[in-house]
């Protein structure tokens, strides 16, 4: 061997390379704001689950999420988080639509209101933490990272920030251990503990006397703590990282991204808008008087439910396909600058005006029906859609022509607004109403009660106003009367403590 090779290669000289070991990351500090939330995080978990999917949502939800919004205030206040104006106008919007859980037992309101606060707290928080960026510009890129997003990765963050100064590392890591082997456990045990409930009657004696009250309390309680840490914990999340400004929004990367999308030519485009704008055209020409069936009460030859039908969803439909074909033409078509072509404009701009005709149209052809039909939950429901709708291409129609309109802020505030008149206002009790002051007014031929038994008690509760007289002409007065415990008396005298929580519950119970 090449004894100068060999000690080139193995020499004693210092190693001149630099050290490419990964440097192990700082311990991150918790404040105490932080260590505080973290702790309350898990019972604040443990109350979303059991209020708002195992009892009936009532006061104490309402109750709870004004705590929790004042919690999350106070902690961005602590975080020496600022809020804006607009962010002091969505916070009153917050703070209002929990009411929905109080005065309305309409579950399906009481849903869409939780998907709603859940959004909004998102982007609440996502707004705190950026708030140089306009995070609303952006909305459809920015939902999903300001409500899950932002959240789901910094999830331990939860139990560390609780566990700091008060638990060793040691102790949390089995802590950890024995909650991941509980929940592994817990269905097991449930499938065999039935079993052997079913075997033998001892054993479920023995069982029943252990547990001292119902197993299906027992059960609902468990799955309440198991499903509210992680929810407690996520909740956390959201604040730590609008604290810590774990993710911003950056618009200058969010515009680059929806110029990329920009790639089709506009030729094709107008190619393809311009059959359709065509067909509205002879459309609009040849169905004149059916169109305006419904503001002069010609049908047509059609029965009014025939007309109704026939026409509202299909106009519906129509300003569905607009409605995509819109987005397509805004999002796929070639601008090449901050303003739209003018042709493109055009194009967009009669897509709006045939949809806000179809729409209006859509509308009075139902306010027809309503009129000589009455009131229903599907009813209301679309025509507030459509209000809703209509609204939504005005404002397209107006971005056309002042690019400076912000739609994604618009959306927002129009979303707000429309869910809190839509839940607040309590539909089931003002349907109701409706339908009986038009039936005892003559206007409507009958009062429809089949309705009553898809409704909530919001509608039994706008009936308690009437006195026997009125109800015995509604054919409703059995349902008041103590001697005959059916429908609505059945309904008031046997709720629970938590279904009593609520407006009607008590105006109910009242009444019966």
């Amino acid at each position: 061997m090449n004894e100068e090779n060999y000690s080139v290669l193995y020499s004693e000289q210092p190693n001149t390379f630099p050290d490419v070991r990964e440097q192990p990351k700082p311990e991150i500090v918790y404040t105490k704001p932080e260590h505080i939330a973290a702790i309350a995080a898990f019972p604040a978990g443990f109350l979303i689950v059991r209020l708002f999917f195992y009892h009936v949502p009532g006061l104490f939800t309402t109750l709870l999420c004004w705590a929790l919004l004042t919690l999350m205030l106070v902690f961005l206040h602590k975080s020496e988080k600022h809020l804006r104006t607009g962010d002091k106008l969505y916070t009153a919007v917050l703070y209002i639509l929990p009411l929905v859980y109080t005065i309305s037992a309409n579950r399906l309101l009481q849903g869409m209101t939780s998907v709603f606060l859940l959004l909004a707290s998102g982007l609440f928080l996502l707004r705190a933490a950026n708030p140089d960026a306009d995070v609303l510009r952006f909305l459809p890129m920015t939902l999903f990272t300001g409500t899950f997003g932002a959240a789901f990765p910094h999830v331990p963050e939860t139990f560390k920030a609780a566990a700091q100064g008060t638990v060793s590392k040691s102790l949390l890591k089995n802590v950890g251990y024995v909650i991941a082997g509980l929940v592994i456990a817990f269905p097991v045990t449930c499938i065999a503990a039935a079993l052997l409930v079913n075997a033998d009657d001892n054993m479920a004696l023995m069982l029943n006397n252990i547990l001292q009250f119902p197993t299906e309390e027992l059960v609902w309680l468990v799955l309440s703590i198991l499903f509210g840490i992680p929810v407690g914990a996520l909740a956390f999340s959201m604040l730590f990282t609008a604290s810590r400004r774990k993710i911003e929004v950056d618009n200058a990367a969010c515009e680059k991204k929806v110029d990329y999308l920009h790639f089709l030519p506009n030729v094709i485009v107008y190619a393809a808008a311009t059959p359709l704008c065509i067909l509205y055209i002879l459309f609009f020409l040849s169905q004149l008087q059916y169109m305006t069936g419904g503001f002069t009460g010609e049908t047509a030859g059609f029965t009014y439910a025939e007309y109704a039908r026939r026409g509202f969803f299909e106009l519906c439909a129509v300003c569905g396909i607009n409605l995509l074909m819109l987005a397509g033409m805004g999002f796929l078509a070639r601008i090449g600058g901050a303003v739209k072509p003018i042709a493109l404009r055009l194009y967009s701009g009669f897509l709006c005006l045939s949809s806000i005709v179809l729409a209006g149209t859509a509308l009075a052809k139902m306010a027809m029906y309503i009129r000589i039909y009455g009131m229903t939950r599907l009813r209301v429901y679309t025509s507030w859609f459509m209000i809703a709708l209509v609204i939504g291409f005005v404002a397209i129609l107006v971005r056309q022509f002042v690019p400076t309109l912000n739609l994604g802020r618009f959306t927002a505030i129009l979303a707000a607004v429309m869910l809190g008149l839509l839940c607040l206002s309590r539909p089931d009790a003002w349907i109701t109403r409706y339908n009986a002051e038009m039936y005892l007014a003559g206007q409507l031929e009958e009062f429809d009660d089949d309705l009553l038994e898809d409704m909530s008690e919001d509608a039994w509760a706008a009936l308690a106003v009437y006195d026997d007289a009125t109800l015995a002409r509604l054919g409703k007065v059995e349902a008041f009367s103590d001697s005959l415990p059916d429908e609505l008396h059945e309904h008031a005298q046997n709720r629970d403590f938590w279904e009593r929580l609520n407006l009607s519950s008590v105006l109910l119970h009242v009444r019966g």
